[in-house]
């Protein structure tokens, strides 16, 4: 099957590669092509746009990159030019050290001197040279060599004893630096820390001495560990690129355990972050303050009631407990409470640790009236003007002061590295005279403490703006006059359905508007580019029926209009027009209209594709084929450099009928059709990893038809059908990992449900039975005449019967049984 992927992947770059070539033309046909998909990291192989780290490995396809026979460097340092004529790759215009060239494939590192951000790669063979194409420089991003070559599946390591030794990048710089294009050894100057199966998995690492921009890395494999399960490894709070498996499972394996007397009132699950089978379950909050709980170790089969009274300062939340992210532990306060959310409620935290059968119970010097997991340790939030943090080191229970604040903000605007007291600048009250006063963008960060936002007259319908360049604190410091004629393109908020509705302000001060839906703060459309430093706004005239775009941009930062294509505007009937971001082609995207609207409907539609160049502001419309129309409130996004968006049902506002595609890399349009038997799909989701699309699938009622998978890259659908047994069927989730598909099926009457689990590669199904005596798993469906699970009295948080995790590959439930009592709690692991 791994071959199978290859070939696959093969065959589509050489379709793509034919297109590329004949884009260029036949006059340059000598020229370098690059397919801008084919730029991948040598080691994750993640879809493009690429990420990778200064000093780690990429790779690029295309055409007439090299000389016919492949040439690899043959010592260190690597070279940065080879053939004849010679090859070179430009990465900012630095010379990459080359691995090997050839006609089809380039091998390099990125140079270590390549500052972090988005980078422009261009090859060049002798005096041609190729378009440039873009990838993301990133400081941190771990990675781990995989057996299939292809960025999941089993590791590619070696076992001796329990020491797994395998091969990984991304762990950002070491000691000592080492030259471009050089080996080590040398040392990560950040902290290594790896978890297989969310056990804590003891690991050293060092540049390797024989492979440039690749890290060799011992791990002792934890007891308990298992085949199958996932491996983590990350460097410093950086979370992995790719989580392989330690060894291979193939079976969906089912583990369960029954109920103990008296935790039947279980509402909540939570699992930890990397051990999805490690379970806490909580009852609703009693008059105490304590939330009854249970833990469910399914792996070591164990279960008890947590003896600790586990509180929270907000009484209305569903659980106290909280999973410590990137790591196999739990953590919650634990009670009685001896004080209030403002003075801090106890000075006592629980730990939960699969790697151990005692929980930590640890003491704070400070009572603490919230909990952060962070980056493998518990933070603890002590009240006070500034908050006090405490570190909780969740193997140990030792205890350190952490940061005297909490930094991060509410939005664009917010002061880069500020904790408590950083000034919000998008909260700032702006007035550049003339009555414009009304925030219309978020501020955007130009660098050098320098802001831009867009200030008009009117939230709404803007008579008047301009650009306004602000400090970090949001004094003004000087502007800039849109062009001539020409105004913020605000688009209007819907109208409330039979009126008196009041409007949601779009900053303080500002009134709403009777009769209109709360919409977002900010609506005005904008993208700034750092690397052309042009801010686009879009624009109109003034009685809206001309679009533009206005961009702001050369050494004196003035205006300037692009007109839109003859005939085209921006899709203005809807609260919201997002610009996609399409780093491959330098583009920015957005859906396009053939009619001028000035007013806000629920049908709105659109007719094609708007692309605009960063780089010269050039703008094109792509027009769908057929006669079909994009529902602009229906789902739509950028996966991957595709933008897609559906056709809405007429008869049913969640169900679609069309799916609409376009590849921001060549600029065009296609639409995928529903396969034969397939009427609607509805409950989108996108599969990143795959650039691909999955629904559920309608024939004659809603979701019989199993799943329809929409392959963007490849530009078809296919049906993932729905099991002999069963009448519907509900889409869960995707495991990248592992290249599975999880469902939930149902049984005619509402007798029962049973996972079901797609394997995306072979196209096989696995439907892992039921323990004895569950009929239902993870959700009970309503049945006529009843309001559901939830029960009455005193209103509750919703009930969480289910945890997905995809980082552990686990699903963890309550199961029920025929009478839809709660019996047990069980963990599905999806090979």
């Amino acid at each position: 099957m791994e071959q199978s992927v290859v070939f696959n992947r093969f065959m589509r770059l050489q379709r793509v590669v034919v297109v590329s070539a004949f884009a260029v033309g036949l006059a340059s046909a000598q020229a370098p092509v690059v397919f801008p998909r084919t730029v991948q990291n040598a080691v994750t192989m993640e879809p493009a746009p690429a990420q990778v780290t200064q000093g780690g490995v990429l790779v690029l396809r295309g055409i007439n990159l090299g000389p016919a026979e492949e040439i690899k460097a043959t010592e260190f340092p690597l070279p940065t030019r080879l053939g004849d004529p010679p090859v070179q790759v430009m990465v900012n215009n630095r010379a990459a050290p080359l691995f090997s060239v050839g006609s089809g494939r380039l091998v390099i590192q990125i140079p270590w001197e390549v500052p972090q951000g988005q980078a422009v790669i261009v090859v060049r063979r002798g005096e041609l040279a190729s378009r440039p194409t873009s990838i993301n420089v990133m400081n941190l991003m771990p990675g781990i060599r995989t057996k299939n070559g292809l960025g999941f599946g089993e590791v590619a390591g070696v076992m001796t004893g329990n020491r797994l030794k395998i091969s990984a990048s991304g762990l950002g710089p070491v000691d000592p630096q080492v030259p471009s294009g050089a080996p080590g050894p040398a040392e990560p100057r950040l902290p290594v820390r790896t978890y297989v199966g969310g056990l804590l998995a003891p690991t050293t690492a060092s540049l390797s001495a024989d492979r440039v921009g690749e890290y060799d890395v011992e791990i002792e494999i934890p007891e308990g560990a298992q085949a199958g399960d996932l491996i983590s490894l990350g460097a410093a709070n950086t979370p992995p690129a790719n989580r392989p498996s330690f060894g291979q499972n193939f079976r969906a394996e089912m583990q369960y355990m029954p109920l103990p007397a008296g935790a039947g009132g279980i509402r909540v699950l939570r699992t930890a972050d990397l051990r999805g089978n490690y379970v806490i379950g909580n009852a609703a909050r009693g008059e105490d303050g304590c939330y009854p709980s249970w833990l469910f170790d399914l792996g070591r089969q164990i279960s008890a009631r947590i003896d600790n009274c586990l509180i929270s300062a907000n009484a209305n939340i569903a659980t106290p407990v909280i999973p410590i992210v990137e790591s196999g532990t739990l953590a919650a306060l634990a009670g009685p409470a001896t004080g209030d959310a403002q003075t801090g409620l106890t000075n006592k935290v629980a730990v939960y640790n699969p790697a151990s059968q005692i929980p930590l119970t640890v003491e704070l010097p400070a009572a603490a009236s919230n909990l952060v997991g962070l980056a493998g340790q518990v933070l603890a939030v002590a009240p006070g003007t500034p908050p006090s943090i405490f570190a909780i080191n969740p193997q140990t229970g030792e205890v350190t002061d952490g940061p005297a604040a909490i930094g991060g903000g509410q939005g664009g605007g917010q002061v880069p590295g500020g904790g408590a007291g950083a000034v919000n600048i998008n909260q700032v009250p702006i007035d550049l005279g003339d009555g414009l006063t009304h925030r219309l963008s978020p501020a955007s960060n130009l660098g050098q403490q320098r802001f831009a936002v867009v200030v008009g007259d009117d939230a709404a319908r803007p008579t008047k703006g301009r650009l306004a360049i602000t400090n970090n604190l949001g004094a003004v410091l000087e502007t800039r006059d849109f062009p001539e004629g020409r105004l913020p393109l605000v688009p209007p908020l819907l109208r409330a359905q039979g009126g008196g509705q009041p409007g949601q302000p779009g900053q303080p001060g500002q009134p709403g508007q009777p009769g209109v839906q709360p919409g977002p703060a900010f609506r005005l459309p904008f993208f700034w580019d750092p690397l052309s430093r042009n801010y686009f706004v879009l624009s109109r005239n003034a009685d809206g029926s001309a679009h533009s775009m206005t961009v702001f941009g050369g050494q004196e930062f003035q205006a300037r209009t692009v007109n839109m294509p003859e005939g085209w505007f921006a899709t203005s009937c809807w609260q919201q027009i997002p610009f996609r971001n399409l780093e491959l082609s330098r583009n920015i995207a957005f859906f396009g209209s053939l009619t001028a609207e000035t007013e806000a409907r629920q049908n709105c539609a659109a007719n094609g594709f708007l692309t605009v160049e960063v780089a010269t502001a050039r703008i094109s419309a792509i027009p769908l084929t057929g006669q079909g129309q994009i529902s602009v409130s229906g789902p739509s996004g950028d996966l991957n450099d595709y933008v897609f968006g559906v056709n809405r049902d007429a008869g049913n506002a969640n169900l679609f009928d069309t799916l609409f595609v376009m590849d921001g890399v060549s600029g065009s349009a296609f639409r995928l059709d529903l396969p034969t038997g397939i009427t609607q799909f509805s409950n989108i989701q996108p599969i990143e990893d795959l650039s691909a699309l999955i629904a559920q699938a309608t024939s004659r009622t809603p979701n019989d038809a199993g799943l329809v998978y929409f392959d963007l890259e490849n530009e078809t659908s296919r049906i993932l059908p729905i099991p002999e047994g069963f009448v519907s069927i509900n889409l869960i989730t995707a495991f990248p990992n592992t290249r599975k598909v999880l469902a939930r099926g149902n049984r005619a009457n509402n007798s029962g449900s049973q996972y079901i689990v797609y394997d995306l590669l072979t196209g096989d199904v696995m439907i892992p039975d039921n323990p004895p005596g569950v009929a239902f798993v993870g959700q009970l469906p309503a049945q006529p005449g009843q309001p559901g699970q939830g029960g009455g009295g005193q209103q509750q948080p919703a009930a969480q019967f289910q945890i997905v995790n995809t980082k552990s590959g686990f699903v963890s439930a309550v199961a029920f049984s025929p009478e839809r009592n709660p019996v047990g709690i069980l963990s599905l692991r999806i090979p």
